[in-house]
């Protein structure tokens, strides 16, 4: 009985880890591109002239990343 409901939860945990590492993956080439983005490396993008919008700017950039 006991080898019944580890055979039937087998594959949902084989998926689970599989769409886990995948997802982490995922998560470390977005946080890999942030970092590049304020580096500059990638070529030259729009920044707010202003003190206070480019505070807000790079505020609100890292608070999504």
């Amino acid at each position: 009985m006991m080898n019944d409901i580890l055979n039937k939860l087998k594959a949902p945990a084989i998926c689970l880890v599989v769409i886990g590492a995948l997802n982490g993956l995922i998560s470390i080439l977005t946080l890999l591109g942030g970092i590049a983005r304020f580096a500059g490396i990638g070529g030259r993008e729009w920044l707010p002239t202003k003190d206070a919008e480019r505070f807000g700017f790079y505020v609100g950039t890292l608070v999504s990343y």
